[in-house]
């Protein structure tokens, strides 16, 4: 009773709403102690709004064959945080990332996790499209998060050697070199 008290004492702490069920279980059998779930308050969602659950499970891993080992877990309901994201709005004017990465083909999705590498190991955040949409749906996804550059890699990019960088605030697009790709953003 003490740990729970803890807990909820925590979460009060940092602003987290809690409200405690105690009829709350979860469809597993194999939990010790506290039980939880974090829910959604978007409405769309209906009874399906539960994004979040876990709990405590101290015999998990031992029943599984290894060692006495406390623990605790969640699972998260990725189809549904997708779901409760689309109706959120984009927030406005702030700068998600440096770059958008949109590799076209296999080699390129290669090659964009070492730039994506590069780039982040030099203080450039950035993302790459890994949902394979058309070059028309990763444009509209680039404004939606406000990226300020688009790095294509393709084919001829990587023929040349060259990335093609499209600077979404000044409208304009270089090839730029592998090599020089770092200087470009540090300009």
């Amino acid at each position: 009773q003490t740990k729970f008290k803890n807990i909820t004492t925590s979460l009060e702490q940092i602003g987290v709403t809690c409200v405690v069920d105690k009829l709350l279980v979860r469809g597993l059998d194999y939990y010790t102690g506290v039980v939880f779930e974090i829910k959604s308050t978007d409405q769309s969602l209906g009874a399906q709004s539960t994004m979040l659950g876990g709990g405590r499970y101290n015999k998990l891993v031992e029943e599984l064959g290894g060692p006495s080992l406390p623990a605790v877990g969640f699972a998260i309901g990725l189809e549904r945080v997708l779901l409760a994201l689309e109706n959120k709005e984009p927030l406005a004017n702030e700068k998600v990332v440096d770059a958008f990465i949109f590799p076209i083909g296999e080699k390129a999705e290669k090659a964009s996790l070492l730039v994506s590498s590069i780039l982040r190991g030099s203080g450039i955040s950035c993302d790459i499209n890994h949902l394979n949409k058309n070059l028309k749906s990763a444009f509209k996804l680039v404004e939606r998060i406000n990226a300020s550059n688009v790095i294509i890699i393709g084919e001829e990019e990587l023929k040349e050697n060259k990335l093609t960088v499209k600077n979404q605030i000044t409208k304009t697009e270089s090839k730029i070199a592998f090599d020089k790709l770092v200087d470009y953003f540090k300009k």
